[in-house]
């Protein structure tokens, strides 16, 4: 499979026109003709295609106690499995990951489309920013680890897209719940945990993009997205609710893919002031990721600018290079909380079926990067708030 179609911008399988009336051929068709054989008309086929991956990762993390803590952090990332169908009009998909520690569904729909149009319903991609990725690196942006980038709810999505526009209007019935362990999640979603009981149900978002193409191999798109919904506390069945606006813009001239994207989210949950003793900070909201919890602020804007040239080369197995630079900040309302900082620069390197991915990071209250649940990185800050932590990443990949 080649990965640079893994996620194409647009409803996953091509929607079938419908025939337009031709009205000469209606005319000809009034007048007495010989008679003809019927002809036979053409039989619909059932499609259906596997595809997947295997990812390894190794990593060097200077903040560890040890040596073999900082440089021996090579090791298997994860196995994915797709599976896509089509017949007709219908479409599915499914994305299945396989981790060494849990199991889970990134996304798995139905579709139905017609000219322009399509229906999805399942476990569907929550409309943000450049679809389905706002960054070329393999760390993402911190929209990622705030819960609003490539983030999946279960629901339904009306799209329509054309050559001048898209628009997508999803209504999402509940988040994604991990199989066996709430936390076992692909994406950042809120998760009751300890004195933080807040889900999150009842979402609508909408997202819509004007495409601009200059001249062949220069374009560019304008979108803006607007979120909202319920926060149910599952102490006390009070409801609160959250909302997102945000503004975008990228584009690609000749290879140059720039991105420009500001998002304001604010979440107002209705906490008690205590459970079991515990007081609850209305600051900030918990989620769940991989296994793990972190807090997020529960008001924030989120600034993210890209760059990346896709540079290709025709060879067998050196297909192109791609280097990129992306900065993400993350601007806290809470005064006594430190606002974050990711910058990554790196480069993919497509070898075939193997692509490879080295992100250089150097973050300043970045998840991951030496913080933990005590010490939430875009909540109070990371374990050391005051400083900029570096790590180096690198990721192996073979697409089959």
């Amino acid at each position: 499979a080649d990965p640079t179609e893994q996620y194409p911008d647009g409803p996953e399988t091509e929607a079938i026109e419908a025939e337009v009336p031709d009205e000469d051929a209606e005319a000809e068709a009034a007048e007495p003709a010989e008679p003809a054989e019927e002809e036979a008309e053409p039989e619909t086929v059932a499609t259906f295609d596997l595809s997947g991956w295997l990812w390894f990762n190794y990593s060097i993390q200077p903040w560890r106690d040890t040596t073999l803590a900082r440089y021996g952090n090579f090791e298997f990332n994860q196995l994915q499995l797709n599976g896509t169908a089509s017949f007709g009009n219908f479409s599915m998909r499914f994305e299945i990951r396989y981790f060494t520690f849990m199991f889970i569904l990134r996304q798995g729909w139905i579709q139905y489309a017609w000219k322009d149009n399509a229906i999805q319903l399942g476990h569907l991609n929550v409309p943000w920013g450049r679809q389905l990725f706002s960054s070329d690196s393999w760390w993402f942006t911190l929209g990622w680890y705030s819960a609003i980038e490539d983030d999946y709810d279960y629901g339904v999505r009306y799209i329509n897209d054309t050559d001048r526009d898209r628009v997508a209007v999803g209504y999402n019935f509940r988040e994604q719940i991990g199989f066996g362990d709430q936390a076992n999640r692909w994406d950042s979603d809120l998760t009751p945990f300890g004195e933080q009981q807040n889900r999150e149900v009842s979402s609508l978002a909408v997202r819509g993009v004007y495409k601009w193409a200059h001249r062949p191999g220069l374009k560019s798109e304008f979108g803006a997205v607007v979120q909202a919904g319920l926060l149910p506390n599952v102490a006390t069945n009070e409801l609160g609710y959250r909302w997102l606006a945000q503004v975008m813009y990228n584009g690609n001239y000749k290879g140059w893919t720039p991105v420009v994207q500001a998002t304001r989210h604010e979440f107002r949950p209705n906490n008690p002031d205590e459970i079991d003793g515990v007081p609850v900070d209305d600051r900030v909201v918990r989620i769940s990721q991989f296994g793990g919890y972190r807090d997020v602020a529960a008001k924030y804007w989120l600034c993210n600018f890209n760059l990346a040239k896709q540079i290709p080369f025709d060879r067998k197995y050196f297909n192109a290079i791609v280097p990129y630079v992306e900065y993400s900040l993350f601007l806290k309302d809470a005064a006594a909380f430190p606002d974050s900082h990711l910058i990554t620069v790196g480069m993919q390197i497509h070898l075939g079926p193997v692509w490879l991915w080295l992100d250089l990071l150097t973050g300043k209250n970045a998840t991951y990067l030496n913080d933990s649940l005590a010490n939430s990185a875009l909540g109070s800050g990371a374990n050391r708030a005051d400083r900029f932590e570096h790590q180096t990443n690198l990721q192996i990949q073979y697409y089959f």
